[in-house]
């Protein structure tokens, strides 16, 4: 038996052992406990759909950077927030690359947000520029499942 029909019979024992108890649920409960079903529910997402949403959610992370630091945005948001700049030496190969290819792109190019796969992390980077110079590059790792649920 795989583990999605193992846990739908286990939430649907746990409903009937609940009501037929005696006990009822109060609206409070029932709401929680069909958020918690929903959220089980296995969806069907395109790589399309999550890469939109993973641009959505990056673009509204980066406005609350702009009101407030990262390590509340990382925590508000369940996502790790890195900032890479030309003082940066210890970030990750990963994220290097991506600051290196902001940095070196031809002159006159548009630099633009952007979202790459990493295993089960989106990263959304996007370039910080003032007085037409790149000062450095936002990386936010948004879990996958951050972004499917908010679908």
């Amino acid at each position: 038996m795989n583990g999605s029909r193992m846990m739908r019979i286990v939430v649907f024992c746990l409903i009937l052992l609940i009501t037929g108890c005696g006990g009822s649920l109060s609206d409070e409960q029932r709401k929680a406990l069909k958020k918690e079903m929903e959220n089980r529910e296995i969806k069907k997402v395109s790589e399309e759909e999550l890469f939109e949403k993973a641009y959505q959610l990056g673009r509204e992370y980066v406005k609350q950077l702009r009101s407030t630091n990262s390590g509340a945005v990382a925590k508000k948001n369940n996502v790790r927030v890195r900032f890479a700049d030309s003082n940066n030496a210890e970030l990750p190969e990963k994220y290097k690359g991506i600051w290196e290819a902001y940095i070196h792109a031809p002159a006159g190019t548009q630099l633009e947000d952007n979202v790459q796969q990493n295993g089960d992390t989106l990263i959304y980077s996007v370039p910080v520029i003032e007085e037409e110079q790149l000062k450095g590059v936002w990386l936010i790792d948004i879990p996958k499942k951050n972004v499917v649920l908010a679908l």
